[in-house]
């Protein structure tokens, strides 16, 4: 095993399932843990205070339960034992390059075939911003300062919780989101009791916290990149379209990449264990904000589709074009192809995510508007406000000043 087939480092959950499916078709596997267990490595990397946003509970007495669920289940789940179980060596120390062949691991020195690099992010500064609430007593008050789903997802949890919560966005959330709908995602946190601020108050840390979130980069210290020659600016891995660095043994996985899906694994595997050819092709990501499900989004943005095209379609719609609103706030947001095709889509409703699923099938199938209007869909105000969008274009038509002139010529006559 000191010339295993595959050696990863790290444990984010992308290279926990490449280990187990290399090693079931018969690879010999090392995993470098890199002196963590999993549950640290799911807090570092931000993923445990993302899926603890996304669980149900409404005071802190809950949350507790739930993070005491939730940090079971990542233990459980990720541990030694079921890897070594799936025939998977688990090694506790640190992974170090020598050279473009070689690697330390503790004391031994391993040549491995093929190296994945799954280190995950981590902030790149010490803050008091909390990856894992509910560790001590929730605060009465507290401060969020940040613009990301990450700031979010921690006001969520925070309200959740009983603390009065308030929120400093920088200028909006990130530019992965569309603006508009991402300000109405923040008036109904707001109609929960999320406050926003301007600025942060000048308050004394003892009596209100102030958590500023850190800015966040691919975990990659320690690592001796710089022995192997392999290229990394600004603290970043410099990758091809094959998800592969500068020295084309060394590949990478999840969100040390910048991005974290499960169709990283099947192609890794194809490639490492099979030799297929071709690139990664990214599948349509879902953008959702935890601890906000009610906004999600699919495909382009609109800023994304303009400086691809120049020129594009915007449709929009809400509840509130469909008579008194006595539910939930639901706005749909449709961009379009210069020639007809959804290309994005943004959604604001309760049922958002099942629309956006919708619409991520009409977006690949590169289907128009009339279309997704015949689409069957589910009942709901999400889903008559996506009907409502969609139609848009026919109902501008049929109020064009020229075919009504030709509806008002016909009436004459009958």
């Amino acid at each position: 095993m000191d010339k295993p087939d595959l050696l990863i480092i790290g444990l984010d959950r992308l290279g926990l399932d490449l280990a187990m499916a290399a090693s079931a078709l018969g690879a010999s596997v090392v995993l470098a843990m890199q002196g963590e267990t999993a549950l640290e490595f799911a807090q570092r990397d931000g993923e445990y205070l993302v899926r603890l946003a996304s669980m149900p509970f409404s005071n802190e007495a809950e949350g507790h339960l739930q993070r005491e669920q939730l940090s079971r289940w990542i233990t459980t789940t990720r541990s030694s034992e079921r890897l070594r179980a799936a025939r998977v060596r688990v090694e506790p120390g640190q992974a170090r390059f020598l050279d473009t062949r070689r690697i330390a691991l503790g004391e031994r020195i391993l040549t491995p075939r093929r190296i994945v690099i799954a280190t995950g992010r981590a902030p790149d500064q010490a803050s008091g911003f909390p990856t894992e609430p509910f560790g001590n007593d929730m605060p009465k008050r507290v401060v969020i300062s940040g613009r990301s789903p990450i700031s979010i997802a921690l006001a969520s949890v925070a309200m959740r919780a009983g603390t009065r919560t308030s929120l400093v966005p920088a200028a909006g959330l990130s530019d992965l989101f569309d603006p508009e709908m991402s300000a109405l995602g923040l008036e109904t946190l707001e109609r929960q009791g999320l406050a926003r601020l301007s600025e942060i108050p000048t308050l004394r840390p003892a009596e209100v916290p102030v958590w500023q979130e850190p800015k966040w980069q691919p975990a990659l210290d320690g690592l001796g990149l710089e022995m192997a020659g392999i290229k990394h600016l600004e603290n970043r891995l410099v990758l091809n379209a094959r998800l592969e660095t500068s020295l084309g043994r060394v590949s990478a996985i999840g969100t040390v990449t910048g991005q974290s899906d499960a169709s990283m694994v099947g192609y890794l595997l194809a490639r490492l264990m099979f030799r297929k050819p071709g690139n990664y092709a990214s599948p349509l990501a879902m953008r959702v904000i935890p601890g906000m499900p009610e906004l999600a989004e699919i495909g382009l943005t609109e800023q994304e589709a303009r400086k691809r095209w120049g020129r594009v379609a915007i449709h929009r719609a809400n509840a509130s074009e469909l008579g008194p609103v006595s539910g939930p706030l639901a706005a749909v947001k449709l961009i379009c192809h210069p020639k007809g095709r959804l290309v994005g889509a943004s959604c604001l409703a309760p049922d958002a995510v099942e629309l956006a699923s919708i619409i991520s099938l009409a977006i690949g199938n590169a289907l128009g508007l009339e279309a997704v209007a015949r689409l069957s869909l589910p009942q709901g105000a999400g889903a008559e406000t996506l009907r409502l969008a969609a139609s848009a274009p026919q109902r501008a038509r049929l109020r064009s000043p020229r075919l009504q002139a030709a509806l008002r010529f016909m009436r004459k006559f009958g």
